[in-house]
């Protein structure tokens, strides 16, 4: 990260208290009424605070051109999968194994579609190392 190389260490110490605050502050709220799905809820919020929170500094110090949908957008897609089949197990008794491979794929597709480019680049080398042979 550029933060550190341009020795603005600070910020980062800033945002793990703020971090640090806002997931005990969720886990006092939480616990007591969602047990440790409370828990798992406060270090997600927790953790998306920090994250916005370097990429705004980040951006505000050194501007860098980030692909939000690899960065931001598909991780939290992802945890979207994984809460929903969550409460399709507890609500509807999905089976866990199902629920699994529902974010497994979700996971790989997302990947796939993604990364296509990288993944058609990676497999092109292959085939002429392969072809080479």
């Amino acid at each position: 990260m550029p933060l550190m190389f341009m020795k603005r260490t600070r910020i980062f110490s800033i945002v793990n208290y703020i971090s640090l605050f806002v997931n005990l502050l969720l886990d006092w709220l939480l616990i007591p009424q969602f047990s440790y799905y409370g828990a798992i809820i406060a270090f997600i919020v927790s953790s998306i605070v920090q994250l916005v929170i370097v990429y705004y500094f980040q951006q505000k110090i050194i501007p860098i051109s980030w692909n939000l949908k690899k960065v931001m957008y598909f991780p939290l897609i992802v945890l979207l999968a994984s809460v929903l089949c969550e409460l399709c197990k507890v609500y509807l008794a999905l089976p866990a194994m199902i629920g699994a491979i529902i974010i497994t794929v979700v996971t790989f597709a997302g990947i796939a579609f993604l990364y296509k480019t990288e993944v058609y680049q990676i497999l092109q080398k292959r085939q002429n190392l392969l072809n080479i042979s």
